[in-house]
Parts: C-alpha cells; sequence; structure tokens
C-alpha cells in the first residue's frame, strides 16, 4: 500500500456482507416497463405528430409558403380544457363568495400552506 499525507488508500472492491443472500429478479418487471413505455408512446404519438405539423407549417410560413394543418387531437385537449376551466370557475365562484372569511380560519391554512411552500423550495447547504 502507498501512504500519502498519512492516509490509507481506499479498498477499490464492494464489501460481500451476505454470501448466502442470493437476489432474484422478477421477469414480469422488465415486461411492464417495457409496456409502460409503449402506452406512453402509443398515447403520445398524435400529440407529438400534430406539434410537429404545426412547426413544420411555421417553418413554411418564414419561407413564405401556407401549410394548413390539421389537428382534431389538440383541438379535442383545448376544448376539454376550456370546458373544464369554465366549469370549474362557475362552481367555485359562487360558493367562494358566499363563504364566510373569518382570519382565525384563513391565517392558519396561509401559514400551513406558506410553510409547505417554503419546505418545497428550501435547499439544504451542500
Amino acid at each position: 500500500t502507498t501512504w500519502c499525507f498519512g492516509i490509507i488508500p481506499m479498498a477499490k472492491t464492494s464489501l460481500r456482507i451476505a454470501d448466502d443472500l442470493v437476489v432474484t429478479k422478477r421477469g414480469w418487471t422488465h415486461a411492464f416497463k417495457l409496456a409502460a413505455v409503449i402506452g406512453v408512446a402509443v398515447l403520445l404519438a398524435p400529440i407529438v405528430w400534430e406539434g410537429g405539423a404545426m412547426l413544420l407549417s411555421n417553418w413554411f410560413e418564414v419561407m413564405g409558403k401556407t401549410l394548413v394543418v390539421r389537428t382534431p387531437v389538440l383541438d379535442y385537449l383545448s376544448q376539454t380544457y376550456e370546458g373544464s376551466r369554465e366549469d370549474l370557475h362557475d362552481f367555485l365562484v359562487p360558493y367562494l363568495g358566499s363563504m364566510s372569511w373569518r382570519p382565525e380560519l384563513i391565517f392558519p391554512v396561509l401559514l400551513v400552506m406558506m410553510g409547505v411552500g417554503m419546505k418545497i423550495l428550501w435547499r439544504a447547504p451542500n
């Protein structure tokens, strides 16, 4: 062993703690992960395709040619989002407007929310 400034070099091999412990791998986890990736890819493919078509149409317009792009999936998603946003707005505004806003109830809730936000944003010193 080589000594440098009184420090013993660290071992380069891992310690064997339990030689009799046998780890068995389950075969279905790999198949499940593969199926999940394929499923997500199939679900996102139309959105990616339509987004790419919109980007291509923007480049065509830069080059001086107009390209009309049909985006039924993105249109459906935006209409669904707008409809749900309006429904939520129509439900919450009358409810929140009719509530009695007492400070002894609101301030503890706000303090808890502020604490959670600070905890999320907090970084430990290195």
